[in-house]
């Protein structure tokens, strides 16, 4: 069987596409602790302790996250790193967002009382309520409620205005290992 060249410039794209999923671990979280949390002055020593707590595909298809917990110069934080495989544009978009210790206590209470809030059914035929805690516009935590669906089975983490759906006992033990560490 002969291919053609565009089956075969299509196969090439796919095999490209496949290389670039978001299966395969981008290091996204340190790069962005050792490039913007991190101080490099010149000649002198420096010390960052980092401990990986999820990476993994999403629920929203095309897209990679990351979430980390770093200690740095006494403050205790949490990077998310994200990444969208865009075909159209034929490029990755990577997006980060760095939470300090207190941030995090406050959306883990943020997201129990929107969870709380939520439990009683407060949705008519076809429609969907959502519960959002914000960080600030950039930053927030938004889980949805609609017809006939556990209510926050599914914690959305919106970067930058992009989405990034995980399971919610995901997003549970991500806030528990960072408090643990």
């Amino acid at each position: 069987m002969k291919l053609s060249k565009n089956q075969l410039a299509g196969i090439f794209v796919m095999i490209f596409l496949v290389s670039c999923s978001p299966l395969q671990p981008r290091y996204l979280t340190e790069y962005y602790v050792k490039n913007y949390i991190e101080n490099h002055d010149d000649h002198t020593f420096s010390e960052v302790k980092m401990v990986l707590l999820y990476k993994g595909s999403t629920i929203s298809g095309n897209r990679y996250l990351e979430v980390s917990a770093f200690k740095y110069k006494n403050e205790k934080g949490l990077v998310f790193g994200g990444d969208i495989i865009n075909p159209d544009k034929n490029r990755i978009d990577a997006h980060y967002y760095s939470l300090k210790e207190e941030d995090v206590l406050k959306m883990k209470k943020g997201y129990e009382a929107s969870i709380q809030n939520m439990d009683t059914p407060r949705v008519g035929i076809g429609e969907i309520t959502y519960s959002d805690y914000s960080i600030n516009k950039d930053f927030y935590v938004s889980i949805k409620d609609s017809d006939g669906k556990a209510i926050g089975e599914i914690v959305n983490i919106w970067m930058y205005q992009e989405k990034y759906s995980i399971q919610a006992s995901v997003f549970n033990r991500i806030l528990k290992k960072f408090i643990e560490y």
